[in-house]
């Protein structure tokens, strides 16, 4: 049977404590931290804390695809993609949030800039004017931490928005 391995003891004439069991604790509990320190970086490399491939978020329904991010960082500058196929259609599109969901974010900017704005009842609708193939982005700002749940209308499709901001 393999003996466990240890610190050597070594006797002198010295009175010296010298604590041997505390510094084995020690050193395994350097050895747990390396290991948190390195799964912290691995998470955040791939994506966990917002900006990854594990956070992105990408659905599509019709002619229409939404990208979101998954996992972010309150009060860091997020970005919803809304991406348009009207090849068909000529009167542009409009884009439906619920308003209790945009009370969790500030709508920081939206490129290109919405025709016109409209809150009706409990939804904040967005009017945009073009055809063919063009891209929304709105640019939001988390003012709450934690889950945030949500949905998005563009034009007849809708999406799920699912968010976990972290603080």
């Amino acid at each position: 049977m393999p003996q466990k391995e240890s610190v050597e003891r070594v006797k002198t004439d010295l009175e010296i404590e010298e604590h041997l069991p505390m510094q084995e604790r020690g050193w395994k509990a350097q050895a747990i931290g390396l290991y948190f320190i390195l799964a912290m970086v691995a998470t955040a490399s791939a994506g966990l804390y917002g900006d990854g491939p594990i956070s992105k978020k990408k659905s599509t329904e019709n002619t229409t695809t939404v990208e979101h991010q998954r996992f972010y960082r309150f009060q860091s500058r997020m970005e919803l993609k809304v991406e348009l196929n009207n090849s068909s259609k000529t009167n542009g599109a409009t884009v439906a949030f619920p308003a209790k969901y945009l009370e969790h974010f500030q709508v920081d900017s939206i490129l290109p800039e919405p025709e016109k704005n409209v809150v009706d009842g409990d939804h904040v609708i967005y009017y945009f004017d073009g055809s063919g193939n063009f891209t929304i982005t709105f640019f939001l700002i988390p003012r709450s931490i934690g889950a945030i749940d949500g949905s998005i209308a563009v034009d007849k499709s809708h999406f799920e928005l699912k968010h976990f901001i972290f603080p």
